[in-house]
């Protein structure tokens, strides 16, 4: 492969949900491909820790690196229904519990707002959002690892704008991977 771009694709990072990653393996440590591993779904309950490490293994064999993209279907880190709002924590630090495991350049993830939904409840919204960021936070900082704010729903920057004023930390970081949904 050419040098230029070889340089190239290891600037890069390609989602691969976890469930498909034996699919992809050879495609992976051939083109030397950084994967962004994909947590959605039931992936973070039906795989083994040893699962999760053994591709940490491969990857590290083979001179990668990786993100995670936390889980985002059905994630609510603001939610006011607090039964709703554990689960979503709970599964949200079986994904960080992976940081350790698999050393991420960083971690996606998505706000979960929805202006249409939670505008009418934003205070309320934004602290509780805050109070689940906050915690996951400490544990992305232990090990010197960024959590990247992807924008999905937003309408507005307002809302990443006032989460990550409100972090207030070098590793709570802003990712603009969707611009054409934003107004």
């Amino acid at each position: 492969m050419e040098e230029k771009i070889r340089n190239i694709i290891s600037q890069c990072f390609v989602n691969i949900p976890f469930k498909e990653f034996d699919k992809y393996q050879t495609l992976i440590s051939h083109y030397q491909i950084n994967p962004e591993i994909g947590l959605d779904d039931d992936a973070l309950y039906i795989f083994t820790k040893q699962e999760f490490q053994d591709k940490a293994s491969f990857l590290n064999e083979h001179n990668l690196n990786c993100t995670l993209h936390g889980p985002f279907h059905d994630m609510l880190p603001g939610a006011r229904d607090q039964n709703i709002l554990e689960a979503v924590r709970n599964k949200l630090r079986l994904c960080f519990d992976l940081i350790e495991i698999f050393k991420p350049r960083s971690v996606v993830c998505h706000l979960g707002y929805l202006d249409w939904v939670h505008s009418y409840h934003l205070d309320e919204w934004l602290e509780t959002s805050l109070d689940t960021w906050r915690e996951l936070l400490t544990v992305a900082e232990s090990f010197s690892t960024p959590i990247m704010f992807e924008n999905t729903y937003e309408t507005s920057p307002r809302v990443h704008k006032t989460i990550l004023e409100s972090l207030d930390s070098p590793a709570a970081r802003f990712c603009p991977m969707h611009p054409g949904t934003t107004g």
